[in-house]
């Protein structure tokens, strides 16, 4: 059997299955797996819009084909959930995480479980009522925002003579990668990203389904976490199963596959 990689968590530093330093993990761009190009029927890596590059993703190719391509290009960037059967991961004792549920109750980020009807959810006044008129009903929801778990952060270089502006997610960034024609001029800040105008949110459920039946939620209305990594960030969960219980949606957060790093 081939041996996994090895992720220590407090450096974000992989290692080859022999403990070869292969690269420290990080992404400029604070991309997480969900923002990038599903353009792989298989799934063994994604296109990135941002840096045109392809991240592989640990978790489907095989260890000697990811080491293969890691050793000719150190500088790939990677993707790996805590879960994976391809890498250990050493964790920071000053972030333990949260436990993590049985691997048989995992579904892949954005891929749909066999069978399951999609449940939509509309987030705006208009787009309820017109749900109800195409013959829908409505789980109402008030949009609670999980401003103490998921966020995203940003600072704001400026060019000096130009005035064009660069935005980093990354804490590694620094003045001195950026260059001397440029200044901070929005030092780091968290921010949550996902705020509407009204925070008034339904799930459009089907009049004819039957009760207790098992859906895919694509957008769920509650914020959980369904990404993070060790800068702070986290980001919103999507493609939750759940099942529809008396016209109300009941969320499975067992369902949810956390990534923990990428870059």
């Amino acid at each position: 059997m081939t041996k996994p990689f090895v992720y220590d968590e407090k450096s974000s530093s992989l290692y080859s299955p022999s403990g070869e330093f292969i690269k420290k993990i990080y992404c400029p761009k604070a991309v997480n797996w969900n923002q990038l190009l599903a353009d792989d029927p298989l799934d063994r890596s994604r296109g990135c819009n941002n840096c045109r590059e392809r991240i592989i993703n640990l978790d489907a190719l095989p260890v000697d084909e990811a080491c293969s391509i890691l050793m000719n290009e150190p500088k790939t960037c990677v993707y790996a959930t805590q879960n994976s059967e391809n890498v250990i991961f050493i964790q920071d004792s000053n972030n333990p995480g949260a436990p993590q549920p049985a691997p048989d109750t995992w579904y892949g980020l954005n891929e749909t479980p066999p069978n399951l009807p999609i449940i939509s959810t509309v987030r705006t006044l208009k787009d309820i009522q017109r749900g109800i008129q195409i013959g829908f009903w409505p789980d109402i929801r008030k949009v609670e925002y999980n401003t103490s778990e998921i966020r995203s952060k940003l600072c704001v270089y400026q060019n000096k003579t130009t005035g064009e502006i660069k935005v980093f997610g990354d804490y590694r960034i620094s003045s001195s990668d950026v260059g001397e024609s440029w200044e901070e001029v929005v030092p780091w800040s968290h921010f949550y990203s996902h705020y509407q105008e009204i925070p008034v949110a339904a799930y459009l459920i089907p009049k004819n389904l039957p009760n207790n039946t098992q859906v895919l939620i694509p957008d769920p209305i509650e914020d959980l976490v369904g990404a993070s990594w060790n800068q702070g960030d986290a980001y919103r969960a999507d493609n939750v199963t759940a099942a529809v219980i008396n016209k109300k949606v009941v969320l499975d957060p067992l369902s949810i596959k956390r990534s923990d790093f990428m870059g």
